[in-house]
């Protein structure tokens, strides 16, 4: 089967304390669970950053935040709901206060998503999957060298 071409936009959402806010997902079809980060996919002719402010509002409920800075792209493989695809991913910094997450404007079958807000230590000491695999470390260097210049490439 041909992976299908995806283009999706990804947000690194932390609060004052650091925590990064991800959701838990279940792959419909063969029920693996993984965390991620909120966002996804351009519609028409989207930008990557009116899809990022599109899908926080979304999937968090979020109109007032800043889309910060493009930090990370990466291009990964995934299957879900039958489909082979393989998506360009953007990944921008959202900073703000600690908030609630609201589903109303969620698709169907985002509704039931579980969210938490995660310390870089529940990263480092979880055995569930989280991508992108390396986002603890990766927000160690955002943390301690602040955004980059140009997004860096990263291995999904």
């Amino acid at each position: 089967m041909v992976a299908i071409p995806r283009r999706a936009a990804r947000l690194v959402v932390l609060d004052p304390e650091h925590r990064v806010l991800l959701f838990r997902v279940r792959e419909p079809l063969q029920g693996g669970l993984f965390w991620l980060t909120p966002g996804g996919g351009l519609e028409r002719d989207e930008t990557y950053p009116e899809a990022a402010r599109r899908e926080l509002r979304e999937e968090t409920g979020q109109e007032d935040v800043e889309i910060g800075h493009a930090l990370w792209r990466g291009t990964r493989a995934f299957h879900f709901r039958g489909q082979d695809f393989e998506q360009h991913e953007v990944f921008f910094l959202v900073r703000t206060a600690h908030f609630e997450v609201n589903l109303d404007g969620a698709e169907d079958y985002e509704m039931d998503l579980v969210h938490r807000w995660w310390t870089l230590e529940d990263l480092d000491l979880t055995g569930e999957t989280v991508y992108p695999r390396q986002l603890g470390r990766l927000l160690r260097q955002l943390l301690d060298q602040g955004p980059p210049a140009q997004p860096l490439e990263i291995a999904r």
